[in-house]
Parts: C-alpha cells; structure tokens; sequence
C-alpha cells in the first residue's frame, strides 16, 4: 500500500475521465476485479524525469548500485563524514528532490546519503508500497552500516517510521519527518475521490491490501508506530499542506514521546522540504547531541 497520498486538485485530463468511466464500467460487473485494478494503480508511481539541476546534483554524487531482490536501487552519497545522514524522498519523487539539504550538512561534517525508492528515478521496478519502501531503507542501511539520522520527505518519512518502529537492531539517534502521513483511510479515501470511484469500492480496496499484507490497516499507521519509538525526533509539517492534512503530524508528535512538533504557515508540502528555515531548523537538531 502507498501512503503517499495524490494532490486534492489535479488537472482533469481524457485520461482521468477513462479512468474513472472504466472503474465504474469494471465495478458494475465486479466489485472484486475493480478493488484489486484500483490497488495496483493505487501503488504504480509516475516515473518522474530528472531536471537538469538533480542531474547536475546527481553528477555530483558518488553513485552505486544496491541489490535489492530482484531490483537495483540507485544509491548517491556526498561528502565523507563520519556520522551518515540518510534522505528519504516522497511519492513519484527521487534522491535529488532534497538536494537543499546536502550541503548544509556536509559542511557540518555528515555524510549525505540518498537512495532512489524502488519505481523510482534511476532505480528499478514499477510498483511500490509501503512494505517495499521499508524493505529497501532497512537493506540500504544495512548495505551503509551505521546511520546517524534518517530525514524522510512524505512517503519516506512514513515509511522510516514504520521500519524503524520495528527493526530494533537498525536504531539511528535521530529521525526528522517532513509532511509525513499518519493516516492509512484518509489516503485511500482522497485517491478513491479523485477516480470518483463508485461507493463501497474504498472498502474493497481496504480488504485487497488487508488480504495481500496480511495485517490490518492500523499496522499502518505511523501515529500507532511511534509509541515505541524511543528515539529523539522532529516531525515538520505546515499547516495549509495542501496533500497531507496538518492533522496527520499531530497524530505522530502526540503518541512520540521523545518528538518535538515544528509547525510551518504557508509553506505547502513541498516547499516545506525547501524553506532555508527549515533546512536549518533540522541541520541543528542533527548537530547537537542528545
């Protein structure tokens, strides 16, 4: 499942009125069929182009492949510190797109390391959820050993969460998120609501991706995965995220104990991920020790 969640307001193109007419046509005859289409599309990312300026910060990069099962991850590192940072981009994004934080960092004395998510930039693959997502951060950082802190835009911060949560042997010191999603139903309510797709298939979603993980939805949420958490934390999120709701970052901070909340006005979910304040704001939680 993907937590990353599509914008409210997207451009209504003859693509989109196919979708939604072929969901509706599909539902009509199977409501089994159609929850199962919608969950495979629900988890196949638009793979997006690099600008020239991430190439030019992706030139910059010391860059090699991680296995990864039957993917290559595309894995890019700055500078040489001895303590490693580790950047996690958002949905239908890639490493570069938090290019803003390297070199803050790497003159503080990190290293900056990012990764392309599977069904991403220069990585391989055409589908990601959540479970993927954690898979490939827990075999970078084992391919990395030891890792300071992890910072996570969105779906990365999300899924840092979820894997951290779990994977005791893989402890960092500190983990920032970043317009981050909590909330696993009202994902899959907003991309229900930009396919229009006909009532009572949000729930037939819901028991295709209960059926194919074999957990319930709350083992999704990072909100509930926090509380044993005992590693300091930052969760940022503006309050007029226009993709994921302010709400969402008040679920993780008041069940993560060792969490401070930073909340931004104006800034958006993506722009927050580039607001020198920010940038800022996280390269000295990094900086100084517990």
């Amino acid at each position: 499942m993907t937590t990353s969640p599509l914008p409210h307001q997207i451009p209504v193109s003859w693509q989109l009125k196919l979708l939604r007419r072929g969901f509706r046509l599909i539902y009509f005859f199977s409501s089994r069929l159609a929850g199962w289409l919608a969950f495979r599309l629900f988890c196949t990312p638009r793979r997006q182009p690099f600008s020239p300026q991430e190439l030019s910060v992706i030139s910059s990069a010391k860059r090699r492949n991680v296995s990864h099962g039957d993917k290559t991850l595309a894995v890019y590192t700055w500078g040489d510190g001895d303590k490693t940072v580790l950047l996690l981009h958002g949905w239908e994004s890639n490493a570069a797109r938090l290019q803003k934080f390297i070199l803050p960092l790497t003159s503080q004395g990190f290293r900056v390391v990012g990764f392309d998510a599977p069904a991403h930039g220069n990585s391989s693959g055409r589908q990601i959820n959540v479970r993927d997502y954690k898979a490939a951060i827990k075999r970078v950082m084992e391919d990395l050993g030891n890792v300071y802190a992890v910072v996570g835009h969105s779906f990365g911060g999300n899924a840092a969460l979820l894997m951290l949560s779990e994977e005791k042997n893989l402890q960092v010191e500190k983990i920032v998120t970043i317009g981050s999603p909590s909330d696993v139903r009202f994902l899959i309510d907003m991309f229900a609501q930009v396919l229009q797709l006909p009532d009572g298939m949000t729930a037939d979603i819901c028991k295709t991706i209960i059926h194919k993980f074999g957990k319930p939805l709350e083992y999704y949420e990072a909100s509930n995965a926090v509380k044993s958490l005992k590693t300091s934390g930052l969760v940022i999120h503006d309050r007029k995220d226009e993709v994921v709701p302010f709400s969402n970052a008040e679920a993780i901070a008041a069940n993560w104990q060792t969490a401070t909340l930073v909340a931004t006005d104006g800034l958006g979910h993506r722009n927050v991920a580039r607001n020198a304040d920010v940038i800022h704001t996280v390269a000295q939680f990094l900086k100084h020790e517990n």
